[in-house]
C-alpha cells in the first residue's frame, strides 16, 4: 500500500469533515461521508505493518483536543446520531444485549487517530505513520469506521 496515498486519503477525509460546507441535501453529505470512510478504511485493510519502524522516541502526536472534534462534527454532520449495536455478534445468537453507538463520537475518533497519522507524515516519519495507521486500525479506528458506516448505510435508506 503506497503511503502517500494513505496521507492523501486522511487529508481529503480531513478536509470534507472540516472545510466544506454541508451540502443541501443531507443524503448526499451522507454517501459522501461514507465514501471516504470506505476508502481510508480499505487501506487500512490492506496494509502490513511489517518491515516499518514502530516508534520514535518521546514524541506524541498532535491532534485537536476531543472537544474541539466533536463540536466540528455536530456542527458539520447535524443528521448524526445515537444508533444501536449488538454486544456480541459472533456468539450468543439472538440472546445479545444492545449497545448505544454514538456517530459523532465515532467520526470524533476516527479523526483524532487519522490526525495523529498526518502528524507522523507531516514531520517526516512515513514508517511510523504507516505503522500507526494500520495499528490504530485494527484496534481503534477500524472498529469506529466499520460501526459508523453500518449506522450509515441504515440512515441514507431512512433518508431516502
Amino acid at each position: 500500500m503506497d503511503g502517500i496515498q494513505i496521507k492523501e486519503s486522511i487529508e481529503s477525509f480531513l478536509s470534507f469533515v472540516k472545510d466544506q460546507k454541508p451540502h443541501d441535501s443531507p443524503l448526499e453529505d451522507l454517501k459522501t461521508l461514507s465514501d471516504h470512510l470506505y476508502e481510508i478504511l480499505m487501506q487500512g485493510r490492506r496494509i502490513q505493518d511489517k518491515d516499518v519502524e514502530t516508534s520514535v522516541e518521546d514524541v506524541e502526536p498532535e491532534k485537536w483536543p476531543y472537544k474541539k472534534r466533536r463540536e466540528i462534527c455536530t456542527a458539520r454532520f447535524s443528521i448524526l446520531g445515537m444508533y444501536n449495536l449488538p454486544e456480541h455478534i459472533t456468539h450468543q445468537i439472538g440472546e445479545t444485549n444492545w449497545l448505544i453507538g454514538d456517530a459523532i463520537d465515532d467520526l470524533a475518533d476516527i479523526i483524532g487517530d487519522l490526525q495523529e497519522v498526518l502528524w507522523f507524515y507531516e514531520k517526516a516519519y512515513s514508517n511510523v505513520a504507516l505503522w500507526h495507521f494500520s495499528f490504530k486500525y485494527r484496534s481503534h479506528w477500524g472498529y469506529h469506521a466499520e460501526n459508523l458506516l453500518w449506522y450509515l448505510h441504515a440512515l441514507q435508506r431512512e433518508v431516502e
